[in-house]
């Protein structure tokens, strides 16, 4: 699937929110981002960072989230920064190898 979506668990609704689907690596603003096999997804505290396992492309990347909120008018999740942006860390020149959680 090569991407990150939210759930909602009050309706189930699933939304796709990082990543354009192929098996690729490229930084960018959510859908434009490119992943392969994420996994092992933690927040920070404040919740407006996630950390990632992109285990296929040997990297350890970040999403940020800024302060999710909802749509008074939709009731559907919307961040306030606007774009959800990819950045790698580290990758195989750092040494990871297919990085996985735990």
């Amino acid at each position: 699937n090569h991407h990150i979506g939210a759930l909602d668990i009050s309706t189930d609704d699933f939304t796709k929110l990082i990543g354009h689907g192929f098996p690729e690596l490229a930084d960018g603003p959510g859908l434009e981002a490119k992943l392969d096999l994420p996994a092992e997804i933690i927040l920070t505290e404040d919740g407006k960072l996630a950390i990632f396992a992109d285990a296929e492309n040997n990297a350890i990347r970040t999403v940020d989230f800024g302060i999710p909120e909802r749509d008074a008018g939709t009731g559907k999740l919307v961040w306030s920064n606007g774009t959800l942006m990819v950045t790698t860390m580290l990758t195989a020149a750092d040494g990871f190898n297919q990085p996985y959680g735990r």
